[in-house]
């Protein structure tokens, strides 16, 4: 009866060394997240009006993932001009070749998108 507490304490630690070893490994994982653009494009303005939720499978660390999957709100990225294309009117878009160069602002640095 008296080894129950020691054994307890035991399994708990035993399984919090488990998470942070299994969290330190790279994990692939479907993520979204909301994106704000901004750019200094002329005569328009600097942020854009609405939010656009991306999604994508991302590998990274699981602390990275998870940090990413508890963010609230939107991540707001700054885009350069040359990177926009213009869709029509007061639109513009951004090719997904270009848009992997702001992986790293949108899901943290050491994300890698894969798709």
């Amino acid at each position: 009866m008296r080894r129950w507490p020691f054994f307890i304490a035991c399994l708990l630690l035993s399984a919090s060394i488990w998470l942070v070893y299994n969290l330190s490994q790279v994990h692939t994982s479907i993520v979204s997240q909301e994106v704000v653009a901004e750019s200094s494009l002329e005569g328009r303005a600097a942020r854009s009006s609405d939010a656009v939720t991306m999604a994508a499978r991302v590998s990274a660390s699981g602390f990275r993932l998870l940090s990413v999957g508890l963010r609230k709100g939107s991540v707001t990225v700054e885009f350069a001009p040359e990177d926009l294309t213009p869709l029509g009117d007061d639109y513009f878009g951004i090719p997904a070749s270009k848009l992997l160069r702001y992986a790293g602002d949108i899901y943290g640095p050491g994300a890698k998108v894969e798709a």
